[in-house]
């Protein structure tokens, strides 16, 4: 077994693993645990109450189409910002700070710079599955006429489109409360960097004391 971190890391960047894949592993962000259980249920209750709204009123289509066109352009320009963030924080990570990242053991095998790294990557993948929802669904929104009823009972029309809604609502608004874990990351990542820095300026400093005080010395 390789205890190098480096080389043990080497093949988990080099992984071409296919899109879907990466898309299936990044769903499991967002299913609930100990952890998002509370943004879980949020967004479960908001995304119930707008869809027992639109579902049940008259001019279904109509709200669904808004309520789409809002979500994705919410969604569009966070996708926007957390993959400039992703290249940013890659481009700007000093050379030995991302080697102090891979000696960080963060459990099961992994290390916390491939945990920070696989983390903003399956947000992208998150954010992405988001936006062509939310593209797809406002297409067929929009050839839709706003009196477009799916059977002759308004009972069942009901039923089915806040089910199909609420679904669709949840799911957006858990990508969207999903921001906050991307801050927090994106907090933690810059501060452990400026601590870094901090103590290569503590021992530049020692260093730099030491060396007065032996040349004071050898006066």
């Amino acid at each position: 077994m390789n205890n190098n971190p480096y080389i043990s890391s080497i093949g988990d960047f080099v992984d071409n693993s296919p899109a879907y894949k990466l898309i299936y592993t990044s769903m499991r962000e967002l299913l609930p645990n100990r952890k998002n259980w509370f943004g879980f249920i949020l967004c479960l209750c908001v995304g119930a109450v707008l869809a027992y709204i639109v579902g049940c009123a008259e001019n279904t289509v109509a709200l669904a189409a808004q309520t789409c066109e809002i979500l994705l352009g919410v969604q569009l320009p966070i996708f926007a910002c957390i993959f400039v963030v992703y290249l940013i924080l890659l481009a700007f990570l000093g050379d030995s700070y991302i080697k102090k990242l891979l000696n960080i053991d963060y459990g099961n095998g992994s290390n916390y710079f491939k945990t920070s790294t696989r983390y903003f990557e399956s947000v992208l993948f998150i954010y992405f599955v988001a936006i062509i929802l939310s593209l797809i669904l406002k297409l067929f929104l929009s050839c839709m006429p706003y009196d477009y009823i799916l059977t002759q009972s308004d009972l069942t029309n009901s039923i089915m489109a806040v089910a199909l809604l609420l679904i669709y609502y949840t799911f957006s608004l858990r990508v969207i409360y999903e921001l906050k874990s991307t801050i927090y990351n994106t907090v933690l990542l810059v501060r452990a960097n400026s601590a870094y820095k901090m103590l290569s300026f503590v021992e530049e400093n020692k260093n730099s004391e030491g060396k007065i005080k032996y040349d004071n010395d050898s006066d």
